[in-house]
């Protein structure tokens, strides 16, 4: 189904780390992207996975401190593999993030590293 862009959901459960199929189900629905059942198969549309993978990513860089205007340039650099602008970025010191404590929050900078990393490689 790849020629047609579609993904079979099991996909997103694997990238997720979901064990159970109806987790996926409502992460989709809770962001808004909606699966198809052709057959007896489920599957998402590739674009507007991406599409929301991007979104739930800048959403979790902002609620991680981030200014929203610097998470924007920070994914454009991500997604361009553009790690000179990434870096000129984020050598401002803390003037790309709030007053926010990045440690404040169960897993802090390393899980903030780890989405960075899980998404570079699926645009990839």
């Amino acid at each position: 189904m790849e020629k047609y862009g579609l993904k079979n959901i099991n996909e997103l459960r694997e990238l997720l780390g979901y064990k159970d199929i109806r987790t996926v189900r409502s992460w989709c629905k809770e962001n808004g992207l909606p699966i198809m059942t052709i057959g007896k198969k489920e599957y998402l549309n590739e674009s507007m996975l991406d599409i929301t993978l991007i979104k739930v990513f800048k959403n979790s860089m902002i609620q991680f401190g981030i200014k929203e205007d610097n998470a924007d340039e920070m994914l454009k650099a991500i997604l361009a593999d553009d790690k000179s602008k990434l870096a000129g970025i984020m050598s401002t010191g803390n003037d790309y993030t709030s007053n926010f404590n990045l440690k404040q929050i169960n897993g802090g900078e390393s899980e903030l590293n780890g989405l960075i990393s899980k998404y570079k490689n699926k645009v990839a």
